[in-house]
């Protein structure tokens, strides 16, 4: 039986069923949290992602990836790279579309050896132009179209017609949806993300992503969903691992 590893230990790989490989459960500014206590409250901070994911798992979502963010840089991509060619694990890497940054990140984990299956290159939905997600796939690596809900990177009309675009052009197998939310973030005052990006929410994909979606796509259908958030995140997670 194939596995995949998580927080909890290996789960069967069918059992994954529905998987946003983008997402965050609590982000924290831990000095922010070290030098000012009186913020932080465990009690409303560890509610808030039992409720929020509760409800996730009520619209159909059974699993969800949540890739820690460590300090950027190159020496932390080759840390990874190498961890991964040690364990097997596969590589999320967080990238800046309008820098090109996953260009920069696959330089690297060529370099290290890494295997291009093995890497998703998140935030590559950013992207205005549909050139750079081509050729990261073109090179072998998945392409995260992981922002729904923070317009003020790209529009949602933007991405979802840019999404239309490489479903078209038959690139499902190499696309990952998600929305990089958090349920809890302490970067912002209280309800100031939801009056910057009231769309940017654990419910925005299902409620309002992918009926846009069937919508603005003749060819856009449930296989075409299921592959980018079924059957794209099984096989990524499961890569290497003994059947």
């Amino acid at each position: 039986m194939t596995t995949a590893e998580t927080l909890r230990g290996p789960v069967a790989a069918d059992a994954l069923k529905t998987v946003l490989m983008h997402e965050h459960v609590i982000v924290l500014d831990e000095e922010m949290r070290r030098n000012h206590p009186e913020l932080w409250d465990e009690s409303h901070v560890v509610a808030e992602p039992v409720e929020k994911l509760t409800g996730l798992a009520e619209l159909g979502v059974s699993t969800i990836v949540d890739p820690t963010v460590v300090e950027p840089g190159r020496d932390v991509m080759r840390a990874g790279a190498r961890a991964h060619l040690a364990t097997g694990a596969p590589t999320v890497v967080h990238t800046s579309a309008p820098h090109t940054a996953g260009l920069i990140a696959q330089d690297v984990f060529r370099s290290e050896g890494v295997d291009p299956d093995a890497r998703d290159l998140v935030h590559s939905g950013d992207a205005d132009e549909l050139d750079y997600v081509r050729t990261l796939i073109d090179q072998g690596s998945y392409a995260g179209m992981d922002r729904f809900g923070l317009d003020l990177y790209l529009p949602a009309e933007k991405r979802i017609a840019n999404l239309v675009r490489l479903l078209d052009e038959g690139l499902a197998d190499r696309l990952m949806l998600s929305r990089d939310a958090s349920c809890h973030i302490d970067w912002l005052p209280p309800r100031t993300r939801e009056q910057v990006a009231p769309n940017w929410h654990f419910a925005c994909l299902r409620q309002q992503v992918l009926p846009a979606l069937c919508r603005a796509g003749v060819g856009v259908g449930e296989e075409q969903i299921t592959t980018m958030l079924v059957d794209n995140p099984r096989r990524f997670l499961t890569r290497g691992r003994p059947s």
